[in-house]
C-alpha cells in the first residue's frame, strides 16, 4: 500500500450492516487478485461498491452509506440506473469528478461563513450538500430530499474542540454550554448513525486477532477472514 513500511499489503473493502460484515473484496498493490468489472466514468473504488452491491437480493429497496474514498456522482447515478432500488449517501471529496464548483468555492471560505451554514445543489437527481459544522462537510445523496421542509432535525450537539477548523464561530454559538439543541440536516444525522460499522469491527478484531508472522503472502487474508467470522458469530 502507498506510504506503508511494508511493500506488499492488502486492503479489504467491506459491506457491513452496522457491525456485521456481509461481504468483502480484497485488493492489493502487487498480487493479481480477482478484478471487478470496469464501469465507464466510475472510479476504481466505486467499481468495487457496484461489485458488492450487485450481490444484494433483488426486488428490495437498499440504502448504502459510503466513505469519501468511494463516493462520486457517476457512482450514485450508476447505482440508480443499473440497480433500481439502491440509493446511496456518502461523504465526498471536493476534487471528485463532477463536484459543483460553487460548493468548492464556499468550502474554501472557512472563517467567513456562519456555524451550521448550509448550501445544496441537485445535479441529475443527486443531492450535493455543503454543511459547516466543526469543519466543512460535503455529502452526496440519493436517499434524502434536500427540498422538503423535513430535511432538518433537532439533535443534542456537543460543543466542539477549541482547535477545530471552525472553532471561533462554533464556540460563539455554544457559549458556556457543553451541549445544545441545534437543527442539523437529516442527511448528516443519518450518515453519522449508519456509518462506523466497519471501523467498529476493526476495533473488535484488534483486541484478540489471530495474526501471526508468516512468509506466505495469502496468510493475512486467511487470518483476517477467521477474525471476521468470529466477530460475526459473536454478534
Amino acid at each position: 500500500m502507498p506510504n506503508k513500511p511494508i511493500e506488499l499489503g492488502f486492503k479489504f473493502h467491506c459491506l457491513a450492516n452496522h457491525v456485521y460484515i456481509w461481504d468483502f473484496h480484497p485488493t492489493s498493490n502487487q498480487t493479481g487478485l480477482d478484478p471487478v468489472p470496469t464501469i465507464e466514468e466510475v472510479i476504481s473504488t466505486g467499481e468495487i461498491v457496484m461489485f458488492l452491491a450487485n450481490k444484494f437480493p433483488k426486488r428490495r429497496i437498499w440504502n448504502i452509506y459510503l466513505d469519501n474514498s468511494y463516493t462520486s456522482l457517476p457512482l450514485l447515478l450508476e447505482l440508480l440506473r443499473k440497480r433500481l432500488g439502491i440509493r446511496a449517501c456518502g461523504m465526498v471529496r471536493p476534487n471528485s469528478k463532477d463536484f459543483p464548483e460553487k460548493l468548492t468555492i464556499l468550502k474554501n471560505a472557512v472563517g467567513q461563513l456562519q456555524y451550521h451554514f448550509k448550501s445544496g445543489i441537485i445535479v441529475r437527481d443527486v443531492g450535493i450538500l455543503l454543511w459547516f459544522d466543526n469543519a466543512p462537510i460535503t455529502i452526496m445523496t440519493t436517499i434524502h430530499n434536500l427540498k422538503v421542509e423535513k430535511s432538518e432535525i433537532i439533535r443534542q450537539c456537543k460543543r466542539p474542540n477549541r482547535k477545530s477548523t471552525n472553532a471561533k464561530r462554533a464556540l460563539a454559538e455554544f457559549g458556556e454550554d457543553y451541549q445544545k439543541e441545534l437543527q442539523i440536516m437529516v442527511a448528516i444525522n443519518d450518515y453519522n448513525f449508519h456509518m462506523g460499522g466497519v471501523e467498529t469491527t476493526d476495533q473488535n478484531r484488534s483486541y484478540y486477532d489471530t495474526q501471526l508472522t508468516t512468509f506466505r503472502t495469502w496468510f493475512p487474508i486467511l487470518f483476517w477472514a477467521i477474525d471476521t467470522i468470529l466477530i460475526n458469530s459473536y454478534i
